[in-house]
């Protein structure tokens, strides 16, 4: 859908950003798209829209999905590189170099919205070695 023009309306910086990501049906589907798995999706949409998921959900039509976020919220999964079990500086004492980490952090993060099991740090230290491997060869 089109992003309304807010700019007539007085509203709050926050509030028209909400409401932009809000209106984002492009972005929502970039995001469930990415997931076969719903709950995986459901995190994924977490991570992008915060405390806004379900009523994103609403708002595209998604009615069951909002149930499912509602779920995983719950579960106060990890939803952002804050939460990871791992930091940019156990990967740099591991050999990984200061100017990928950003790219690795979030492929880390990627992986355990899409499986949270492996939010632990030696599993995900040893992912991140081995995708530091596989991108070095």
């Amino acid at each position: 859908g089109q992003i309304p023009d807010l700019s007539c309306m007085k509203l709050s910086n926050e509030t028209v950003k909400q409401t932009r990501l809000l209106c984002n049906g492009e972005l929502y589907m970039q995001t469930v798209s990415r997931f076969k798995d719903s709950a995986a999706c459901a995190r994924m949409l977490l991570s992008v829209f915060g405390e806004l998921a379900e009523d994103a959900a609403v708002l595209h039509g998604d009615l069951s999905r909002r149930q499912t976020v509602l779920d995983e919220r719950a579960k106060n999964p990890c939803l952002s590189l804050r939460d990871l079990a791992v930091k940019g500086n156990d990967l740099i004492a591991i050999g990984i170099e200061p100017k990928r980490l950003s790219e690795l952090m979030q492929k880390l993060l990627y992986e355990v919205i899409e499986h949270p099991e492996l939010n632990q740090r030696e599993l995900l230290l040893s992912i991140a070695q081995k995708a530091s491997k596989n991108e070095t060869q």
